[in-house]
């Protein structure tokens, strides 16, 4: 951390730090921050608080590109995940296979405006094939409906659908994936929306046979995610929409042209996006560690704006703290005028007369009479 500028003014002291998260001994990184303002009304007389900080997104981004660089952004997904156990199989509970290379979303006219999804209308209709006995129960079509609200709980579709050359090479098996990013993730934040934090991702995702290990294949996953966030005192409220996401065969040995990639990743955005918010619909909770502070602050605000997290707040200072302060200052205080006093005496030449309120070795020097007191 380092200062770059220092500004007071009649109204308001000004400190600018240069703050990044880097291993020691590195201090340069492949790229700059962007210029960020306070918001325009943060000295209105009805918003005017004590303390107004800007933590620019440039900082976060340098912990993203040390993660990168460290191989910490890394992590598996298997069979022991519960929400996608169902969905890691290369043979589905039942043999009516469909093959998204036979998908187009332009040609469904029947598609669901509310969920706007065809995989989702897939994964309901393998439902109703299920159970297509039973479509006249009540029972058992109140249970349909619970299911297709637990997307991940029971899909109805998996691996094997999706990538039929797994399904025919290993059927009834088990997959796990490596997920781990190819380049640095980048973090800005945006005022629109009333806080925006856009995320864009890159990453390899290796597929392997979670009972031998062997590989058997590599997909590419590059996505753009804006994620609108609401924060509170003490929480946040996310909720995220896909903007693109692109998948690649890297090997080309998962059995799915690329028309048929597009078509699962156009297919596969609301099903993320929904999951995602459904997991984060309550919020997440943030507990600020302000034990260790010499201050404590009072109803704190935070906002996004444009490159940066705005904190707004007042803050009390515990009066057992200004006493000792006080003194530890007068104290320093005094020490410093006294070597300053000392330095002087000492440089001043014997032949010019000293001043008579000059002290000497720490006494007052030539007092009433032009005696030593």
């Amino acid at each position: 951390m380092h200062i770059i500028k220092v500004l007071a003014t009649p109204n308001d002291f000004q400190l600018g730090l240069r703050a990044v998260f880097t291993p020691e001994g590195i201090t340069k990184m492949p790229f700059y921050p962007f210029p960020m303002h306070f918001p325009q009304n943060f000295k209105n007389e009805n918003n005017q608080r004590m303390l107004d900080v800007l933590i620019s997104d440039y900082t976060i981004n340098s912990l993203l590109y040390h993660m990168h660089k460290n191989d910490v952004i890394m992590f598996r997904v298997g069979p022991e995940t519960p929400e996608l156990n169902g969905l890691l199989k290369t043979t589905c509970s039942d043999e009516d296979y469909d093959d998204f290379g036979d998908f187009d979303i332009e040609d469904d006219e029947e598609l669901d405006d509310e969920k706007n999804s065809t995989l989702v209308k897939l994964i309901k209709r393998r439902k109703r094939n299920a159970v297509n006995g039973d479509n006249d129960n009540s029972d058992n079509n109140q249970e349909s409906k619970d299911d297709d609200e637990d997307i991940f709980g029971d899909l109805g579709v998996c691996l094997g659908d999706i990538m039929p050359a797994i399904r025919e090479k290993y059927p009834k098996k088990l997959i796990h994936i490596k997920i781990y990013s190819k380049r640095t993730p980048s973090v800005i934040l945006l005022a629109e929306d009333n806080g925006t934090a856009r995320v864009n991702l890159e990453f390899e995702a290796a597929l392997y046979i979670d009972e031998s290990g062997e590989k058997v294949g590599t997909m590419l996953i590059s996505s753009v995610i804006d994620g609108n966030i609401q924060l509170s005192a003490n929480r946040v409220i996310i909720l995220i929409k896909i903007q693109s996401l692109k998948l690649i065969d890297k090997e080309e040995t998962l059995g799915l042209p690329p028309d048929a990639l597009d078509n699962l990743a156009n297919l596969s955005k609301d099903i993320i996006a929904q999951t995602v918010n459904n997991e984060l619909s309550n919020g997440l909770t943030i507990e600020l560690a302000t034990e260790k502070l010499p201050y404590n602050l009072v109803k704190p605000k935070f906002s996004i704006i444009d490159h940066a997290i705005h904190l707004s707040t007042d803050f009390n200072i515990p009066a057992t703290i200004v006493r000792t302060s006080t003194s530890t200052i007068c104290r320093h205080t005094t020490k410093l005028f006294d070597r300053i006093i000392a330095s002087i005496t000492t440089r001043t030449p014997a032949h010019v007369s000293r001043p008579r309120n000059m002290r000497k070795n720490g006494r007052r020097y030539g007092g009433k009479g032009g005696k030593d007191k």
